[in-house]
């Protein structure tokens, strides 16, 4: 069952939320809702990713870490367990957001009653690939955006590590205050794949940044 993570239905009751005040939802993807926060230790905004556990999933993209290829669904446990250590990995090298911290919390669902939820808070970036393309500045800074994603691209495939769900909304900007690209980071972190031959996460950037040239999305 999906989860909604709507102020009046569920009450969190774990003391994350006296650390991060929810702003505003930003987006919902196979294993959970992202949501913009406030840290109130440092009155800084943030990202934080809310993922319900102990639910069924299917295994058909979650393939991953020692989940075995057998298993038709996985909980959402284990598929958390791995956004965290691919999250934290990505952050080191730079090649996604910066990871601040993770964990697990008590809600209550007035439906389910008590649930346990899984977060992973990350830096706040400014805006998708996708929603750039239609900024003014885009064709100005395009070859900067391909320099620097290719390069972490190349770095994926050096872990012999496929990003299943790379597409122009999964990959996100740092700007300036004139809106000139200061980096870019591959996000969700959720299907990761052992790399395949024929396959590579250059190649799949190609695509993407080819499409988004043509306006296909």
């Amino acid at each position: 069952m999906k989860y909604n993570f709507i102020r009046d239905d569920v009450l969190f009751t774990y003391n994350i939320f006296s650390k991060y005040s929810i702003l505003n939802f930003l987006s919902s993807g196979m294993s959970g809702s992202v949501f913009s926060c406030k840290d109130e230790n440092d009155d800084d905004n943030k990202v934080i990713k809310l993922i319900p556990l102990d639910v069924n999933i299917s295994n058909k993209y979650y393939k991953l870490g020692d989940i075995e290829d057998d298993e038709a669904t996985i909980t959402t446990t284990k598929a958390f367990l791995e956004q965290v250590k691919f999250s934290k990995q990505f952050s080191e090298l730079n090649i996604g957001p910066k990871f601040f911290e993770s964990g697990v919390f008590k809600a209550e669902n007035i439906y389910q009653g008590e649930i346990n939820i899984g977060y992973i808070v990350f830096s706040k970036l400014d805006i998708t690939l996708f929603d750039y393309y239609k900024n003014e500045n885009y064709k100005s800074e395009k070859e900067k955006i391909k320099e620097i994603l290719l390069s972490k691209a190349k770095q994926l495939d050096e872990l012999k590590l496929l990003h299943f769900d790379m597409n122009g909304t999964n990959i996100m900007l740092k700007l300036d205050k004139h809106e000139k690209v200061l980096d870019a980071y591959f996000i969700d972190f959720g299907p990761i794949l052992d790399l395949k031959e024929r396959m590579s996460n250059e190649k799949l950037l190609n695509c993407i940044l080819k499409n988004i040239s043509h306006n296909l999305y």
